[in-house]
């Protein structure tokens, strides 16, 4: 496949219209992709092969055991080449219908005629795939894979996209070439690396020698596979202090009043410290409408959680390390401190945009999600009941300033963005992927705050400044 740039117009038989995308953007849809394993290490000879195998237009299988790092293999080849698609759309392969139901997600995704039947929808998109309408820069995974007589009438024969499968089934030998994740063995760099992380970690290899001669799978050390108790024991002993072995929580309130680290922050608020946090805070539009049922709110809930962990993945912050507080319809966010704050603004708007379109064009509109978000950076304190501060203040202020939920009603789009004056100046103003003419300056004054911040439309951006 050609990684060169170029505009993709949507085909002639699709109701949606995508941007150009710029060099630096990451996909326009991207969907149901694992989060990044942030443990992931070494094997970089298998991803070198597995890029030179996608390039040359092969299929690429990635076959093993269960466990032995194939999943988390596809994923960590999808974040190192995100640039480098329009399209990346991960299904789960193990069953037909689900393979099915992958398909016609990405068919309602990318206005196809029919989209709502799986009967039309499946075929309609294989085609659209194979003939490179609208996107020509496409990548499919299906991961699980079992017999290829299953998963093969699925595949866009021909097309100008790359297929990655992975699988435990040997019967893909004559189908492509396979590429095996070895386990890894005891002089492998990959095991050392935990030693410095905790003294401890060094008495794993030694245990495992003794109960088997057998190689050490990647899970028993880094605890990927998050199913697996004996996994999780092991990893505490790989874990910084702060982090309690199989309790990394997603939305589960901690003793300081959010969710994230508990430790820490109880240890935080104990002191009465402060930290300097990128402070966003998200809101949904609209949430509390009389024709909104309680299902309904509970699936946009639902659905602005699976938003914001995927597009926090994409700009390879962990969701599991930011402090978060849920206020029902939205939520505040505190970045962990060393973040680039330019490199995750630029990568996390867009894939804001994509993912809400995803969640939007797969359910009723009861349940769909236009979003506000507010963008600050500030000292924040803590104390026993949470976090205090005039830069939380302000952020909040922000996120219901009038301008900006006119700016979202008026807009054809899903995004509405606004950064306070003072991270416009010193981040956005200096960072091109953030497309800083495309920000409007505007007055803020809400409650006590009389101030100006700055907004922008990500997916219907402003030309230029007024």
């Amino acid at each position: 496949m050609t990684r060169g740039r170029s505009s993709h117009p949507s085909a002639p038989d699709t109701a949606r219209t995508f941007p150009t995308r710029q060099p630096e953007d990451p996909p326009l849809v991207f969907g149901n992709v694992p989060p990044r394993d942030p443990n992931f290490t070494g094997r970089d000879e298998l991803l070198d092969q597995l890029t030179e195998r996608l390039s040359s237009g092969a299929t690429a299988v990635l076959h093993g055991l269960g466990g032995i790092g194939k999943t988390q293999m596809a994923t960590e080849y999808i974040y190192r080449h995100l640039r480098d698609y329009d399209l990346v759309w991960w299904i789960d392969a193990a069953h037909t219908t689900q393979i099915r139901a992958g398909l016609t997600e990405l068919a309602g995704l990318l206005g196809l005629q029919g989209a709502s039947e799986a009967n039309i929808a499946v075929p309609a998109v294989i085609e659209a795939l194979r003939t490179g309408r609208p996107f020509r820069r496409w990548l499919l995974v299906f991961d699980a894979a079992e017999s290829p007589e299953t998963v093969l009438p699925f595949f866009p024969r021909n097309g100008p996209g790359e297929i990655m499968i992975t699988s435990r089934n040997s019967g893909w030998t004559g189908v492509a070439r396979r590429l095996e994740p070895a386990v890894l063995n005891r002089d492998d760099r990959s095991v050392e690396e935990p030693k410095t992380r905790k003294p401890a970690a060094r008495q794993i290899p030694h245990t495992c020698a003794f109960f088997s001669p057998e190689p050490i799978s990647r899970d028993l050390l880094t605890g990927v596979s998050r199913s697996s108790n004996l996994a999780w024991r092991f990893r505490g002993l790989f874990a910084p202090r702060s982090e309690s072995p199989g309790k990394h929580h997603f939305g589960k309130p901690s003793r300081a009043g959010l969710s994230g680290r508990p430790r820490e922050k109880a240890a935080m608020a104990a002191v009465g410290g402060s930290r300097h946090h990128l402070i966003m805070v998200a809101d949904v539009a609209g949430f509390g409408e009389p024709s909104r049922t309680g299902p309904d709110q509970r699936a946009v809930r639902e659905g602005l959680y699976d938003v914001m962990k995927t597009a926090f993945a994409a700009t390879e912050t962990a969701w599991e390390d930011c402090h978060r507080g849920d206020r029902g319809d939205g939520i505040l966010v505190l970045v962990p401190s060393g973040v680039d704050k330019a490199a995750f603004i630029q990568a996390v708007l867009p894939m804001l945009v994509t993912r809400l379109r995803v969640h939007n064009d797969t359910c009723a509109k009861e349940q769909q999600i236009h979003l506000r978000v507010a963008l600050h950076a500030g000292e924040v304190g803590y104390d026993p009941h949470g976090f205090t501060s005039s830069s939380l203040t302000l952020a909040f202020r922000l996120c219901d300033a009038p301008p900006l939920k006119e700016a979202l009603a008026m807009s054809p789009g899903v995004l509405a963005v606004i950064a306070s004056e003072s991270l416009f100046g010193e981040v956005v103003r200096h960072t091109p992927g953030a497309a800083p003419a495309t920000w409007r300056q505007v007055p803020v004054k809400v409650k006590e705050i009389d101030t100006t911040g700055w907004v922008t439309l990500p997916d219907h951006p402003y030309v230029g400044h007024p």
